[in-house]
């Protein structure tokens, strides 16, 4: 169990190394992260405008000082959804725009930003119903988790059902832009693709959440080094660091996802990546050696 555990480690380092290695060929695909994270910021700028004009800071500041609970109205409520599902939304898309480009470079094409736009765009009604249906989960699981926030174990039981319904949906944007289906539809085929694959998920996301952690550290530390002579200067030279940190990590995720749907659903293999790899990692007869 051990030796196949380390294994599918050592294959996903690997794929991480291919995936640079497109990305290196194709450096436009950092901009659709980094439009992402302008979109976002756009949409949370707006967000605390409008909860200036409805007063919600100055309440949540009342509250605290006297130290009770922040009394939000119905209208912060709506502002806060509305923003959620508009910053959901826009990561999405350009998510998948990434996976649209990233693919036509994976079948030896040679992508640019249009090429991941016209991708993603087929199919914008589908990503906008899973937008939708993600942002009733990240809600659902956020409620729950204040609820159970005394109960450790009920804690527990509610991320590891958040984890499972992120790898269940792992292939959802894919499949959302490959095969033009819709939301509903997708998660189905999500979920059935999953049970090939469910090894090199678990360790490929673990090892894409340590990256996206070493990817911050240069611009958090510039950032404190500039701040300790002027704070503001420190946020204005760390955010956009940060931000190309991210965007690189996102980017490299995207190559990998899109490769592994290539190498699971369509069988066929993509460009770049070595085929033992990618065989040793996916074939339903790795997936088995795990049980």
């Amino acid at each position: 169990m051990f030796a196949g555990i380390f294994r599918t480690f050592s294959n996903t380092w690997s794929i991480i190394k291919t995936s640079m290695v497109v990305l290196r060929k194709d450096k436009e695909l950092l901009l659709f992260p980094l439009m992402s994270f302008i979109g976002v910021g756009i949409v949370v700028g707006v967000a605390a405008i409008a909860f200036l004009a409805l007063g919600s800071f100055d309440r949540i500041s009342s509250s605290t000082a006297g130290g009770g609970e922040a009394q939000l109205q119905i209208g912060d409520a709506i502002v806060a959804v509305i923003a959620l599902f508009a910053a959901i939304t826009i990561i999405t898309y350009f998510n998948a725009a990434l996976m649209g480009a990233a693919r036509h470079r994976l079948k030896g094409g040679d992508p640019n930003v249009f090429t991941g736009f016209a991708a993603v765009n087929k199919n914008v009604s589908g990503v906008i119903g899973w937008s939708f249906i993600s942002t009733i989960i990240f809600i659902a699981l956020t409620y729950a988790r204040s609820v159970a926030e005394d109960n450790f174990i009920a804690r527990i039981i509610i991320d590891i059902m958040g984890a499972i319904w992120a790898y269940m949906t792992f292939f959802v944007v894919p499949i959302l832009i490959v095969e033009h289906v819709g939301p509903i539809e997708a998660i189905k085929r999500s979920k059935s693709y999953f049970t090939r694959t469910w090894g090199e998920q678990l360790v490929s996301g673990f090892g894409f959440g340590i990256f996206r952690f070493l990817a911050v550290i240069p611009g958090v530390a510039i950032g404190a080094a500039v701040g300790a002579i002027s704070p503001v200067a420190g946020i204005i030279v760390a955010i956009p660091l940060v931000a190309i940190g991210l965007a690189v990590v996102n980017a490299l995720e995207g190559i990998f996802k899109m490769a592994l749907y290539e190498q699971v659903v369509e069988n066929v293999q993509p460009q770049f990546f070595e085929p033992e790899v990618l065989q040793n990692a996916y074939h339903p007869k790795g997936v088995e050696a795990y049980r």
